[in-house]
Protein backbone atom coordinates (compact mmCIF):
# COMPACT_ATOMS: atom_id res chain seq x y z
CA UNK A 1 0.00 0.00 0.00
CA UNK A 2 1.16 3.51 -0.64
CA UNK A 3 0.74 6.60 1.55
CA UNK A 4 -2.87 7.34 0.56
CA UNK A 5 -4.04 3.81 1.42
CA UNK A 6 -4.52 2.38 -2.08
CA UNK A 7 -3.21 -1.01 -3.01
CA UNK A 8 -0.90 -0.51 -6.00
CA UNK A 9 -0.82 -4.22 -6.76
CA UNK A 10 -4.60 -4.35 -7.24
CA UNK A 11 -4.50 -1.22 -9.40
CA UNK A 12 -1.68 -2.64 -11.50
CA UNK A 13 -3.56 -5.88 -12.14
CA UNK A 14 -6.82 -4.18 -13.08
CA UNK A 15 -9.49 -6.09 -14.96
CA UNK A 16 -7.48 -7.02 -18.02
CA UNK A 17 -4.07 -8.31 -17.04
CA UNK A 18 -2.58 -8.20 -20.53
CA UNK A 19 -3.33 -4.47 -20.93
CA UNK A 20 -1.56 -3.52 -17.71
CA UNK A 21 1.56 -5.64 -17.99
CA UNK A 22 4.77 -3.97 -19.07
CA UNK A 23 5.89 -5.04 -22.53
CA UNK A 24 8.63 -7.35 -21.27
CA UNK A 25 6.19 -9.15 -18.93
CA UNK A 26 3.32 -9.71 -21.35
CA UNK A 27 2.11 -13.28 -21.52
CA UNK A 28 1.16 -15.31 -24.55
CA UNK A 29 -2.49 -15.83 -25.20
CA UNK A 30 -3.95 -19.20 -24.33
CA UNK A 31 -4.45 -19.98 -28.02
CA UNK A 32 -0.76 -19.34 -28.74
CA UNK A 33 0.29 -21.62 -25.90
CA UNK A 34 -2.03 -24.40 -27.02
CA UNK A 35 -0.60 -24.25 -30.54
CA UNK A 36 3.01 -24.32 -29.27
CA UNK A 37 2.73 -27.34 -26.97
CA UNK A 38 2.63 -30.92 -28.13
CA UNK A 39 -0.01 -32.20 -25.73
CA UNK A 40 0.77 -35.85 -26.40
CA UNK A 41 4.37 -35.46 -25.21
CA UNK A 42 3.49 -33.95 -21.82
CA UNK A 43 4.19 -36.36 -18.98
CA UNK A 44 0.88 -35.94 -17.19
CA UNK A 45 1.85 -38.15 -14.26
CA UNK A 46 4.76 -35.82 -13.50
CA UNK A 47 2.50 -32.74 -13.82
CA UNK A 48 0.07 -34.20 -11.27
CA UNK A 49 2.95 -35.13 -8.96
CA UNK A 50 4.46 -31.62 -9.06
CA UNK A 51 1.09 -30.03 -8.25
CA UNK A 52 0.38 -32.52 -5.47
CA UNK A 53 3.80 -32.03 -3.89
CA UNK A 54 3.35 -28.25 -3.87
CA UNK A 55 -0.10 -28.65 -2.32
CA UNK A 56 1.38 -30.94 0.32
CA UNK A 57 4.11 -28.39 1.13
CA UNK A 58 1.46 -25.67 1.47
CA UNK A 59 -0.55 -27.85 3.86
CA UNK A 60 2.49 -28.68 6.00
CA UNK A 61 3.61 -25.05 6.21
CA UNK A 62 0.13 -23.88 7.22
CA UNK A 63 -0.19 -26.64 9.79
CA UNK A 64 3.12 -25.62 11.36
CA UNK A 65 2.03 -21.97 11.47
CA UNK A 66 4.50 -20.81 8.82
CA UNK A 67 1.95 -18.66 7.03
CA UNK A 68 4.43 -16.58 5.06
CA UNK A 69 5.97 -19.73 3.63
CA UNK A 70 2.52 -21.12 2.85
CA UNK A 71 1.55 -17.89 1.11
CA UNK A 72 4.75 -17.91 -0.97
CA UNK A 73 4.17 -21.54 -1.93
CA UNK A 74 0.58 -20.72 -2.92
CA UNK A 75 1.87 -17.97 -5.16
CA UNK A 76 4.38 -20.40 -6.65
CA UNK A 77 1.59 -22.89 -7.31
CA UNK A 78 -0.66 -20.22 -8.77
CA UNK A 79 1.86 -19.19 -11.41
CA UNK A 80 3.40 -22.59 -12.13
CA UNK A 81 3.08 -24.16 -15.53
CA UNK A 82 2.14 -27.49 -13.96
CA UNK A 83 -0.84 -25.96 -12.18
CA UNK A 84 -1.98 -24.32 -15.41
CA UNK A 85 -1.85 -27.69 -17.17
CA UNK A 86 -3.53 -29.56 -14.33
Amino acid sequence: MDNNGTNNYAIWLGNNLSENLPLNLSRKSVDAVIKDWDWDKIIWRKVRKVVFNLQKRIYKAAKLGKYRRARNLMRLLQFSTSAALY
